[in-house]
């Protein structure tokens, strides 16, 4: 199935709509589909039939203040058809009441293997009774008035069996007429997902602690804060206080438009357990994060084994996930993850990047913290631009 635009999206945004006779939907969806990829925002007739409902439906749409062109897949079934001539005929009654506004409306017709508008009507001749009475039933002249008046020789010729080439030529003349119908948020949201893939998206926001700071003033103790002394960052918790210094993160996969990332490097070494968990969303969360960034964060978290599944699921590069999951020579030597093992252990990713089954006692153990946050991709790509 195409991707498409539902209603309510429509109503919110630019779009174009798509006219094609049924016959043809094999080769115009292929041309649609990679249209969509390239953001192109359209409307055409998903699981909807023809008849009354569907007459009010195209008339509406194409009608619609957001609808600002049509893009007719032209072929001599689509000539014939008396619901595209319709749709024909409707582009032409906003043509005229957008000129009278002084605006535009556009039309991108798309002559179905490269033939000229001449061809295509010859073609539909071709196929039709020559008696003058039946010919005139079967393709009244209103209907090659409206097909000569609203196409020229300026059309893009496209041929069915070479899909690609045929959305390189829609896709230029949309952009160079109409860029509003291009979902710039839906390429960028693929531009995420690609760099996801390729382990290459990586973003720095919030303050991680690094070693604690016995020189910090005595009364600065007293409440759990970030501040700055002497040009040095720092934060107070738990009644220690600590110098700090920016977080990288590192996407590992994207689910249903929420990007999951992990921090570069640990943020600290503590036991686990619950109290680890209450320790990320209840102190690291609040003092770490400004209020943008905590606002976008949906969830912090410990990396689990189905996190570790979803990234293999995801995974398009070369990169092992031990690579991925592996810290650089000079830094901690495991970190905790959510699982548990037997009884109070807790299960690690080692140096390698490999998992520790076994575990080690939660309760006594210190191992590194790499938080994991979800943040959605609207949210994501207002902290990748700031």
């Amino acid at each position: 199935m195409i991707g498409h635009y539902t209603n309510e999206e429509i109503e919110k945004s630019d779009f174009v709509f798509i006219s094609y006779k049924h016959t043809d939907a094999e080769s115009v969806e292929a041309i649609l589909s990679i249209l969509y990829e390239k953001g192109v925002r359209f409307w055409y007739d998903v699981n909807l039939q023809g008849g009354d409902d569907w007459t009010e439906k195209a008339k509406s749409l194409i009608k619609n203040k957001n609808c600002k062109g049509v893009i007719f897949f032209n072929s001599p079934e689509a000539f014939k058809a008396e619901a595209v001539h319709n749709e024909r005929l409707w582009t032409l009654e906003r043509i005229a009441a957008e000129k009278s506004r002084g605006g535009s409306f556009y039309t991108f017709p798309a002559n179905k293997d490269g033939d000229s508008n001449l061809l295509l009507l010859k073609k539909v001749f071709d196929t039709l009774d020559c008696d003058a009475l039946k010919l005139s039933q079967q393709f009244p002249y209103e209907r090659l008035s409206v097909i000569t008046q609203l196409f020229n020789d300026r059309v893009i010729f496209v041929n069915s069996s070479n899909a690609e080439e045929a959305a390189e030529k829609l896709f230029s003349s949309i952009n160079e007429k109409l860029q509003s119908v291009i979902d710039t948020d839906y390429l960028q949201m693929k531009k995420l997902e690609t760099l996801v893939e390729e382990e290459s998206l990586t973003l720095t926001f919030g303050i991680c602690r690094d070693k604690p700071e016995s020189n910090i003033p005595p009364y600065r103790l007293q409440a759990n804060q970030a501040f700055t002394e002497h040009g040095e960052a720092y934060m107070v918790i738990d009644g220690k206080g600590y110098s700090t210094k920016p977080i990288i993160w590192r996407a590992l996969y994207s689910e249903n438009d929420i990007f999951v990332l992990i921090s570069e490097y640990s943020v600290d070494t503590r036991c686990g357990g619950k109290d680890l968990n209450a320790w990320l969303e209840q102190s690291l969360l609040p003092l770490a994060f400004n209020e943008e960034e905590r606002s976008a964060i949906r969830k912090i978290r410990l990396l689990s084994c189905e996190d570790i599944k979803a990234i293999e699921d995801q995974k398009k590069s070369s990169a092992s996930i031990e690579e991925l999951l592996s810290f650089p020579e000079d830094s901690e030597s495991h970190w905790w993850i959510a699982d548990m093992a037997m009884g109070a252990l807790q299960k690690v990713i080692r140096k390698n990047g490999t998992v520790y089954k076994s575990g080690y006692n939660s309760r006594n153990s210190k191992s590194g913290v790499r938080p994991v946050i979800e943040i959605h991709a609207d949210d994501l790509k207002k902290l990748k631009n700031n």
